[in-house]
């Protein structure tokens, strides 16, 4: 009965640690509903920040399908974000048409998503869980620098999600990225 006397407070130290935003839900260009940062224990969510204009995020969108896919039905839920101050419905859409990118796609341009998970980059992934973020970096080491792509030797992101399902904690957790910078959102 002891733990249910504490449930209160650590419900309002997880929410003010999140800003309030682990309840924020956000809409997919299917109409969906969706709260990536509200992580069911067990449960793995992943997401990956986009724009429609950075080249080395557009060349990871075969990768995310394949990942979308072998993760469908799992405990891994993946979310493509996008974080461009004017990108509209539309926009998403013919971008996500264009690149076939896997549902569900969320728009964030006032950069509630990315504020709330300090994300500086693009193509930029998170792995959260019920305990928080897990992971946070690159996809792979393809990019070493801008510019310059080579077959990847490391696959980050798809290592700390194996991790993660294996109850063991991703080495490296954070990784840095490269590729485009967030462009300023509009208050």
């Amino acid at each position: 009965m002891k733990i249910h006397r504490f449930f209160p407070l650590a419900l309002a130290l997880l929410l003010s640690a999140c800003g309030g935003e682990a309840h924020r839900t956000f809409t997919d260009l299917r109409g969906g509903m969706h709260r990536p940062l509200q992580v069911a224990t067990g449960k793995i969510h992943v997401l990956v920040f986009v724009t429609t204009d950075c080249p080395i995020a557009n060349s990871y969108a075969p990768m995310l399908r394949e990942l979308s896919e072998e993760w469908l039905g799992s405990n891994v839920q993946l979310f493509v974000v996008h974080v461009e101050p004017d990108t509209t419905v539309a926009v998403a859409r013919a971008h996500a048409d264009l690149y076939n990118l896997p549902n569900p796609v969320l728009i964030d341009p006032r950069h509630d998503l990315a504020a709330t998970l300090k994300v500086r980059a693009t193509p930029e992934a998170i792995v959260l869980t019920s305990k928080g973020v897990q992971y946070q970096g690159r996809i792979d080491d393809a990019w070493g620098e801008l510019g310059t792509k080579r077959a990847a030797s490391t696959q980050d992101l798809l290592n700390a999600v194996d991790a993660v399902r294996q109850n063991r904690k991703p080495v490296p957790a954070r990784t840095e990225v490269v590729g485009c910078l967030l462009p300023v959102p509009r208050n």
